[in-house]
């Protein structure tokens, strides 16, 4: 049996091969010194000539990641001239090889949509006043057109489900902390609870530490309480979970998190495989490896919120804010991006109408077939 198959894998490498990035120190001296000039600190309403300044933290860092992947996707080429601008870069056949060369290395259509936009973003901080929309439609064709992108429809569990799942995961794993399999298992058992009961975003989460943001409440409960710096929004963010997650809580940093450290010392929330803080990529990568096995779909911790959108204007019509408020975004971006519900009613509502048209046909012909067989309508073989 293989690695993968017996324990969920933290990053594995080779999985999904890619050229290195340029880390930021790595940079030519000119892209560095101007992203540091225009990324400086200052005031958004004195400066309206800087729109950086109005971006949250969060988002300067991707696009200054993505900008790095652009940089090792040119030196991997050889295109990469030291002395050369950040804006005289960007051409149609390089844009065209970084759209082959995403696509090659197995990007999903949402990924490479997101890496030019990223590039896009990364050369207006670095050469203010161009015009770089042109990056995300080269040739006057945007990037989803080329993709020949269809509309997506994704898998959204009910929170319920998915909360039941992963207490299910921790039941079995308890009392059995010696084993890693069963500790990593109650490990990615609590991440579930804990996003299926917030759904919050995959940064502020997988980036969790103990004591300073995770803390037990007078009443037994626990409470996770982050900085602006760690929500995207760049608003702080406290929220307390309820009682029946206490014992899991308590579980896990009394037994699991121990065992996974292996004697050493860490504020982080999440161990890994090896006794290193989970990175934010393996966070995701082993939630995907779950979902598959349960569901036999891969998705990632931010279904969860696609999930409790859902689930919350289905369960609760009367409190048409209740998702809005709870995962703390605009009502806009709750119904472009999160609610399913119309998807899943119209699903149900189908599936009533087969079950339906079913019973009719059996009561019509008085038996039906399975696996073979044909059986009357009480069951019995005919």
């Amino acid at each position: 049996m293989s690695a993968r198959a017996d324990l969920p894998v933290e990053a594995a490498p080779g999985d999904r091969p890619s050229w290195p990035s340029r880390r930021f120190a790595e940079w030519p001296q000119h892209d560095r010194l101007a992203w540091l000039a225009e990324t400086a600190s200052g005031d958004a309403f004195a400066d309206t000539d800087r729109p950086v300044l109005t971006l949250a933290d969060a988002s300067i860092e991707k696009f200054r990641k993505g900008y790095g992947r652009w940089l090792g996707f040119l030196a991997m080429h050889g295109w990469l001239e030291p002395d050369q601008l950040p804006e005289d870069r960007p051409s149609a056949q390089r844009l065209s090889a970084y759209f082959q060369a995403l696509r090659a290395v197995g990007n999903s259509d949402y990924t490479i949509i997101g890496r030019f936009s990223e590039l896009a973003a990364a050369l207006s901080i670095l050469a203010l006043g161009r015009y770089w929309r042109w990056v995300r439609s080269p040739g006057g064709r945007s990037i989803a057109s080329r993709l020949q992108r269809q509309k997506r429809h994704i898998v959204v569990p009910h929170s319920r489900v998915l909360y039941k799942w992963s207490c299910k995961m921790m039941d079995t794993a308890m009392n059995q902390v010696s084993d890693l399999k069963q500790a990593l298992q109650f490990r990615d058992g609590l991440i579930i609870a804990l996003e299926a009961a917030r759904a919050r975003r995959l940064r502020s989460m997988a980036g969790l530490q103990v004591g300073s943001e995770l803390a037990r409440q007078p009443d037994g409960r626990w409470r996770i309480t982050l900085g602006p710096k760690r929500v995207k929004t760049g608003n702080a963010d406290s929220f307390p979970f309820h009682a029946d997650l206490s014992p899991y809580f308590d579980y896990y940093l009394g037994h699991v998190r121990p065992f996974l450290l292996r004697g050493r010392a860490s504020t982080a929330m999440w161990i890994g495989l090896s006794g290193q803080d989970l990175s934010q990529k393996s966070y995701g990568e082993n939630y995907g490896l779950r979902a598959k096995r349960r569901f036999g779909v891969r998705f990632g911790p931010h279904r969860s919120r696609h999930a409790a959108a859902t689930s919350a204007v289905m369960d609760v019509p009367s409190d048409p804010t209740l998702a809005v408020r709870m995962l703390r975004i605009g009502a806009d971006v709750m119904g472009k991006h999160y609610d399913r519900a119309e998807q899943v009613q119209a699903s149900q509502s189908y599936d009533i109408m087969i079950t339906c048209k079913q019973a009719e046909a059996i009561a019509r012909m008085g038996y039906r077939r399975r696996g073979g067989r044909t059986e009357d309508s009480s069951g019995g073989a005919a």
